[in-house]
């Protein structure tokens, strides 16, 4: 059974499948929040990893490697299921993710883009990113670090990223 990656892309209105190159530059300059990212995953190979815990940097990443393995698996005639396209998607990702220079530049990135968010989804993405990690008191201060507000400030932002994490 080969994977649903290419049928995924064909419906991405403005998405050029034609260059793996194009596919990636048209994914990347748009913005994404990790319920977005989520639901391109489950679109593009079928498959839910919103229970994974990992930032939305490198969920993001996931998502790239996934379109560009589905792909490669399509135009190569590999016949890669979506669960192998996922595996071997995750294998790069994890890969790229260990090298501290990549974290370093991507960090960088990250920062530019949390530039132009507002507080609460900058809150939002912060908490998602942190919750498996930290507790509460921690991930409390961070927000307020990097919100730059009170702690009663924080503890608003923090309780509204959970409710929107939760689904509430």
């Amino acid at each position: 059974m080969s994977n649903t990656v290419m049928p995924y892309l064909a419906t991405v209105k403005g998405c050029p499948i034609n260059s793996i190159i194009g596919i990636v530059q048209f994914f990347k300059q748009k913005k994404y929040d990790v319920d977005t990212i989520n639901e391109m995953i489950v679109q593009a190979i079928g498959i839910d990893v919103s229970g994974v815990k990992m930032p939305l940097s490198q969920r993001t990443y996931l998502f790239l490697y996934i379109i560009q393995t589905g792909w490669h698996s399509d135009k190569k005639g590999l016949n890669l299921s979506d669960q192998q396209v996922l595996d071997q998607a995750t294998t790069a990702n994890n890969a790229l993710f260990a090298q501290s220079y990549i974290q370093s530049a991507i960090s960088i990135e990250m920062d530019e883009r949390r530039k132009s968010m507002s507080k609460g989804e900058l809150a939002y993405e912060i908490y998602c990113d942190n919750v498996a990690e930290l507790s509460r008191n921690d991930l409390l201060s961070l927000l307020e670090k990097e919100l730059e507000t009170s702690r009663p400030g924080a503890t608003t932002y923090y309780y509204q990223a959970k409710k929107k994490a939760e689904g509430v």
